[in-house]
């Protein structure tokens, strides 16, 4: 979002008041640690003059995947991107023991 605010050649605090975000809160998107609801990601695109989809054309398939979902909290997420991780390496094999649980092997 930073890249695509700075080739606009806009400040943060223009975005932030485009958009009716705080300055503070926009600088907290752009460092990825803030959730943006769709009416902002849409507002934001606007004040960039840019298509929505920009913001997330760097993200991989499991970035996405956890960008899209509903708020989680740390241990949730967590749990998520490893099932994707999981998944997208396809390494899941049964867990040792009777529980019946896959168990992933994370990539090195």
């Amino acid at each position: 979002m930073r890249e695509l605010r700075k080739r606009a050649d806009v400040t943060q605090e223009a975005v932030a008041r485009a958009t009716g975000l705080s300055r503070q809160f926009y600088v907290g998107v752009e460092r990825g640690q803030r959730i943006l609801s769709l009416d902002h990601i849409f507002a934001i695109a606007d004040a960039l003059c840019v298509d929505p989809r920009e913001f997330f054309t760097d993200l991989s398939a499991e970035d996405w995947l956890v960008a899209a979902a509903p708020p989680l909290s740390g241990p949730q997420r967590d749990t998520l991107a490893l099932l994707l991780r999981c998944l997208a390496a396809a390494r899941c094999s049964t867990a040792a023991g009777s529980n019946g649980r896959r168990a992933c092997s994370p990539s090195a």
